[in-house]
């Protein structure tokens, strides 16, 4: 598997830390990887969780993986992912270009800022559900990433839209 670039692990929900240290050993070359929820086209099932991602599995990943590029995590690691496993993809995944966190209750404008800071290549950001995220990581997003072509974020409570259409 050194070879390997691109994985997606959609619908697994023995998905744990120990896999994402084996990527981390074995996987050096990859560059896009999607942690999903129960798919069925483009419909994500609601309530599926996995219970044994948290961020010390996602540092390992990132420590043994530096060229992702890609990155999916979607709603069923909300409840173990924090902002320190964001800014540990930050700091070490300086050439990604795309990243989607959908509900992440715990991700927070400290992530957003680290990500916007480290990876000046983003180009595409999907904030979904996220409920701690406000405009002011989304305008230093604005500022820091030049190639910065989609930001999504619906569902964000915490986000005021009169004050980000004055960004």
């Amino acid at each position: 598997c050194k070879s390997l670039q691109i994985l997606s692990l959609s619908d697994c929900p023995s998905l744990t830390d120990k896999v994402l240290n084996a990527l981390s050993t074995n996987c050096p070359d990859l560059s896009t990887l999607n942690i999903t929820g129960k798919v069925r086209g483009e419909l994500f099932i609601k309530g599926f969780r996995y219970n044994g991602i948290t961020d010390e599995g996602v540092l390992q990943l990132v420590q043994g993986c530096p060229k992702l590029e890609v990155l999916n995590i979607f709603d069923g690691c909300q409840d173990q992912i924090t902002d320190k496993a964001i800014v540990s993809i930050a700091t070490h995944c300086l050439n990604l270009k795309l990243i989607t966190f959908i509900g992440m209750r715990y991700l927070t404008d400290k992530a957003i800022i680290s990500l916007a800071y480290h990876c000046p290549e983003l180009e595409d950001i999907d904030l979904r559900s996220c409920m701690a995220v406000n405009e002011s990581s989304i305008h230093f997003l604005f500022e820091n990433c030049d190639n910065l072509q989609r930001i999504y974020v619906r569902n964000c409570i915490r986000l005021n839209l009169q004050k980000l259409t004055e960004i």
